[in-house]
């Protein structure tokens, strides 16, 4: 199964977007699972991914999910402001009441695998009966064989 949609970079787009993605996968995960996940990835692609400087049409996110019977695997790309390679690694807050900062690492503690594309402007959270892998590589992208 493949699919995939977009939505407007508004935060008032990311219940619409849960809504979904779990009328498509609820037979493969734990909608708390899908819920957590959707919502950092997506919060993080409108809050850090939207480009106030582009024009309204391109203020938009999409979510692809494809799965077999190996894998399911959910994409959030945006069409913006990329993520910096050094932010991308799941690391904590050095102070633990920080109000940011635990997103990508709660989205590796959740999924088997976390893969960022190589223009940082899109991110593939897995699950699946493959090992876990958290990284960050061309080879793994887009999903093979889906």
């Amino acid at each position: 199964m493949s699919a995939t949609v977009a939505f407007p970079s508004r935060l008032s787009s990311i219940g619409p977007a849960l809504d979904w993605a779990r009328a498509r996968v609820e037979a493969w995960v734990p909608e708390d699972v899908i819920e957590l996940g959707l919502v950092e990835a997506v919060t993080n692609a409108i809050v850090h991914g939207t480009d106030t400087s582009l024009s309204d049409i391109t203020h938009r996110f999409e979510l692809a999910i494809r799965c077999d019977e190996e894998r399911l695997a959910i994409e959030v790309r945006w069409f913006g402001r990329s993520c910096p390679a050094a932010r991308r690694a799941p690391t904590l807050p050095d102070d633990p009441c920080a109000s940011h900062g635990r997103g990508l690492a709660i989205l590796a503690d959740s999924f088997h695998r976390v893969v960022w594309s190589p223009d940082g402007m899109a991110i593939r959270l897995e699950l699946g009966s493959r090992p876990s892998r958290i990284g960050d590589s061309a080879a793994l992208w887009p999903c093979e064989g889906t």
